[in-house]
């Protein structure tokens, strides 16, 4: 796909109904929780542009299959070296890419300090106080999302679209 022409998007359409087909067949498929982990894992490692979404599997992974999956991402974090400004674009993308698949089982299982934690680990840019913030509301934290977008305000207070951030917040707060 990286190296095809797809401005028309006909191959993203493709490919993105193949991954819904197989996310349809996976509750059907005669293998194990675990073994359907082990494969989803290693689909999801190689899949750049997010066309396999975690949460259409969840159910068809099972108690075991979901733990199995989970020890998978964890193991892969862990090994994550800690965030610097010095990391080549490469190394920081596939953190990016490890840290987004704990992120969604995060979001799936309703793990929010796991979540927040794991969106905190760089604040190197507005953008990533605007993700903890949108987290946040997500899960029906106000005032820890105005909060966060106070110290987002604070720590970036350049980057484009922070302070409509905090004011958006403040609207939420009824604080016009």
């Amino acid at each position: 796909y990286e190296r095809a022409d797809d401005s028309d998007g006909m191959i993203y359409d493709r490919i993105r109904f193949l991954a819904e087909l197989h996310a349809r067949a996976a509750p059907g498929a005669e293998i194990s929780g675990a073994q359907l982990a082990s494969g989803l894992h290693k689909l999801k490692r190689r899949d750049d542009w997010g066309f396999f979404s975690l949460a259409p599997y969840w159910d068809a992974l099972g108690s075991k299959g979901r733990a199995a999956y989970t020890r998978r991402v964890e193991k892969e974090v862990e090994s994550l070296p800690e965030p610097s400004d010095d990391g080549s674009f490469s190394s920081r993308f596939e953190s990016e890419r490890v840290e987004r698949r704990r992120e969604e089982i995060a979001r799936l299982e309703g793990d929010f300090e796991t979540l927040i934690e794991l969106l905190a680990r760089d604040l190197s840019s507005g953008y990533d106080y605007r993700k903890i913030v949108e987290a946040c509301r997500e899960f029906g934290h106000d005032a820890l999302a105005m909060n966060w977008a106070e110290r987002g305000l604070k720590a970036h207070p350049d980057w484009p679209g922070m302070r409509a951030l905090v004011a958006g917040q403040y609207q939420h707060a009824g604080l016009d």
